[in-house]
């Protein structure tokens, strides 16, 4: 089905529906990146800013109209970071409570969901360091973070209070600058301290992200801030939060890593981690690695197969346990199953000491030289449709931390074989339509 199809169908759905949704310590790396593999390009050109204010937030029923050009240049290959990996909920818990901890001017969130027993274990902090006069801002999605059951609504009164400055991303069709309108939500994760700190990566705030989704963060320290901090204002803008005095830098060099910060942004325009990807996915020559919780884009799997057809040896890895929806394992099966004719290995992530673990991990990696991690998944949302922020490394000690330490870690330890099963049933033709049904409502 294709692009405008679906979003059609969404869009449809939509507005039906809404007329009735341990942490490791600090790890040094080794020399700069060499200049070999590309970080990826996207052709962009500054434009006006648009600010709209909290009346005017869009809302599923609004269509939003952007410059004739995107408004901002990618951001560049930043050099001289930090970075700190963590990985599953044994990891990513204990090291996002200790940046909120460690939060003592400004705490700022941009989550797509943030509540649940995650919540539980996290509001009564950011009620502590509000309290104690941090700067705190949430920006949550409306879909993700916006219900009382697994959402924010049940603090939302007592963080108010206490000062927490929340706003909500609401759901909309808005057009993407290429002649598309485009079911709009923000899926990123990223949380900012102090001018000094940042943490991104897959991992929302919300329930069994504490205990069994697989995923990573990381924590950055260096020049790549300033973008980080840019993405997070221009987002607080959109959305009509209280103006956002945001760091000027320069931020000092704080390690020896290189990092890009990527963006897909709907309304401006900007694809920037599709192009990326599909650039990282045609030149590759030895080996491509895989581990998405999403991975049935209709393009990526037409450039994985060419890769294939090159020579190249491709590895991939979705979600197999216990708990996994039909529409999901539908789609990724189709997919997967796709690759594998034409030679690629695929493995499902399965924990056998928690089989109802679930996969959550958005990573690609190319030949050993090039990795990008972050909130997208391998798929057309992700893609072209949500609000979503990766950050891509050449910096040869960081891709291989990230190789092994996400890739064959789960690769070895935690994954089965994988195994073909027919899609059929009524199911079958409709699977694309019930997955836009089930991931929004």
């Amino acid at each position: 089905m294709g692009v405008v199809v679906k979003s059609t169908l969404a869009a449809m759905l939509a507005l039906a529906i809404a007329g009735c949704g341990q942490a490791p310590a600090a790890l040094s790396f080794g020399q700069a990146a060499p200049a070999a593999r590309s970080f990826g390009q996207a052709a962009a050109v500054a434009a006006p800013t648009v600010s709209v204010t909290a009346d005017e937030a869009p809302t599923v029923r609004t269509l939003i109209q952007v410059p004739d050009a995107p408004r901002r240049l990618e951001a560049p290959v930043q050099t001289g970071n930090e970075a700190i990996l963590s990985v599953s909920p044994a990891e990513t818990l204990p090291a996002v409570k200790a940046f909120i901890q460690g939060a003592h001017h400004t705490l700022w969130i941009e989550m797509y969901e943030l509540g649940g027993t995650y919540g539980e274990k996290i509001v009564p902090m950011l009620l502590e360091r509000a309290r104690a006069g941090v700067d705190v801002r949430l920006l949550l999605d409306q879909v993700g973070s916006g219900s009382k059951a697994k959402g924010i609504v049940p603090w939302q009164a007592e963080l108010e209070q206490a000062g927490v400055q929340i706003v909500f991303y609401k759901l909309g069709l808005r057009d993407d600058h290429h002649g598309e309108h485009r079911f709009n939500i923000t899926h990123r994760k990223l949380l900012l301290a102090d001018g000094e700190r940042a943490m991104e990566g897959g991992t929302n705030l919300g329930t069994d992200f504490d205990t069994s989704e697989q995923d990573l963060m990381v924590r950055w320290r260096g020049p790549v801030l300033a973008d980080l901090y840019r993405e997070f204002g221009t987002e607080w803008n959109f959305v009509g939060g209280r103006p956002l005095p945001l760091p000027l830098g320069p931020f000092a060099p704080a390690g020896d890593v290189d990092a890009k910060v990527l963006v897909t942004s709907t309304w401006e325009g900007r694809f920037e981690i599709q192009q990326a990807v599909f650039h990282a996915v045609d030149t590759a020559h030895r080996e491509i690695a895989i581990e998405n919780q999403y991975l049935w884009d209709e393009d990526l799997i037409g450039h994985l197969l060419g890769a294939l057809r090159r020579g190249v040896h491709l590895r991939v890895m979705v979600p197999g346990g216990t708990a996994e929806k039909l529409t999901l394992s539908t789609l990724n099966m189709t997919a997967v199953h796709r690759l594998t004719l034409a030679g690629a290995e695929a493995r499902g992530f399965y924990n056998p000491a928690l089989p109802e673990a679930h996969l959550h991990t958005k990573y690609f990696e190319v030949d050993g030289t090039w990795v990008c991690a972050g909130s997208a998944n391998g798929d057309q949302r992700s893609f072209t449709d949500h609000q979503e922020l990766d950050v891509v490394s050449t910096q040869p000690a960081f891709v291989q931390l990230m190789q092994q330490r996400v890739f064959e870690q789960d690769w070895t330890n935690m994954a089965k074989p994988w195994s073909y099963i027919e899609p059929h049933g009524l199911g079958r033709p409709f699977t694309g339509v019930m997955d836009l049904v089930d991931y929004y409502f």
